[in-house]
């Protein structure tokens, strides 16, 4: 029986851990790109108001310049699951697909033309809308979270169709969307070029095994390297790991300082400027409004004493959010929106509480419904707008219903 290493081993857990606490890490540090990019463009960028994507991305881009696309390698969910789809591709002996060099060469350039795309026609012309039900990361991030599914309509989408040929490829060829088609690798790719660390292994010290090569699921040829310097690695350390003689390490760090250390520095820097990033634009958002989770009330001191359009009273109403129905409670005095309560919502918490304030804050401001999203909390925004028009009884096309019938865009998985 093969032995299993200590450093797959590691892997394999940091993964399984990355996905239960952080499965919408690449989603966010991909959109995080989108909203700084276009604030920036627009004028209206303020670390304030962008400091989870500032954070979040500034800390994936920094260790990637330092220790190369490790992020992809262990903290990535999308490509977890790809791996996952090869182990049973593997067990279930399914055929596995070898593409020539020159091919193979050429496909690779396929995820910068994604990128190039997305953000040229998507994010600066703003010329292309890409449904939320066509976008495999959002109906990927629909089900990534245990316990609450959202029915199967995402799964019958173009999305849903999607995801599901990518996982049946990657069953025959190891992180086969890594390799040609992903567009935060193909970026981080770009920044890995001149990453500071690199895998070493003196040509000297190797035999004629080719187990480097074999273990790596982005199908490099490491045989013929002294080092790594390639921004195709994902720097999941297996050739590391394969080597049988030890001489794969990590370049500038002394051999009894082990690959895994270096991996798990890298990865606790990342989660802590994702979770600090979290709890940061919490803490700016709760400056100006007060939510709390015991009560749901959002409350605003500055209450106007002018009469406004709506009629006095309290009134109760839902709309359909990120997994599923979000309720809310509205107080109107003077014929004004005066306070908000969300009674109760089923979306994810972190997505949540992203947006919930800044929501709530902004229809109290302008009296409306129609105000702008929280970039990256997208389909949570929708569910509030949506529940408070409904308890007003505002005319509000919900464009997350129309992303689960097809239709609709943007969303927290959304280019």
């Amino acid at each position: 029986m093969k032995k299993i290493k200590t450093l797959t081993i590691l892997r394999r857990v940091i993964q399984i851990a990355a996905f239960l606490a952080m499965p919408g890490l690449f989603i966010d540090t991909f959109v995080g790109m989108k909203s700084i990019v276009t604030a920036l463009m627009s004028g209206s960028f303020t670390f304030r108001e962008y400091s989870f994507q500032v954070m979040t991305v500034a800390t994936v881009a920094l260790i990637t310049v330092f220790a190369g696309r490790i992020f992809c390698g262990f903290l990535c969910s999308f490509g977890s699951m790809g791996d996952l789809a090869y182990f049973l591709g593997r067990k279930l002996h399914m055929p596995e697909i070898k593409v020539p060099e020159t091919i193979d060469r050429a496909l690779r350039w396929l995820k910068y033309v994604i990128l190039a795309a997305i953000v040229v026609l998507v994010w600066i012309l703003a010329a292309v809308e890409i449904p939320s039900a066509s976008d495999p990361w959002t109906v990927f991030g629909m089900y990534a979270k245990i316990g609450t599914w959202p029915g199967i309509s995402y799964m019958i989408s173009i999305g849903g169709l999607l995801l599901a040929l990518i996982f049946i490829a990657s069953m025959m060829m190891p992180r086969v969307f890594c390799r040609y088609f992903c567009p935060l690798g193909a970026g981080l790719t770009i920044l890995a070029k001149c990453r500071l660390t690199k895998i070493e292994k003196p040509t000297e010290g190797c035999g004629s095994c080719r187990q480097c090569t074999k273990a790596c699921p982005m199908a490099l040829e490491l045989t013929k390297m002294e080092k790594v310097c390639t921004g195709e690695c994902v720097n999941c350390m297996a050739c590391v790991d394969a080597c049988p003689r030890g001489n794969a390490r990590v370049q500038k760090f002394p051999r009894k300082i082990p690959a895994a250390a270096v991996a798990v520095l890298c990865l606790a820097v990342m989660a802590g400027g994702y979770f600090g990033g979290n709890v940061l634009s919490k803490a700016y958002a709760t400056t100006t409004t007060t939510y709390d989770k015991s009560s749901g009330l959002v409350s605003d001191a500055n209450e106007s004493t002018d009469t406004g359009k709506y009629k006095d009273g309290t009134y109760t109403g839902s709309g359909s959010g990120f997994r599923g129905t979000t309720e809310v409670k509205v107080t109107v005095k003077n014929g004004n929106i005066t306070a908000i309560t969300v009674t109760s919502y089923v979306d994810d918490q972190e997505y949540f509480d992203r947006c919930v304030d800044v929501i709530i804050s902004e229809i109290k401001d302008s009296q409306d419904v129609e105000v702008d999203t929280v970039s990256g909390a997208t389909f949570s925004s929708n569910g509030i707008r949506a529940a408070v028009a409904d308890a007003l009884d505002i005319s509000f096309d919900n464009p997350n219903d129309s992303a689960q019938s097809g239709g609709g865009h943007g969303g927290p998985g959304g280019y």
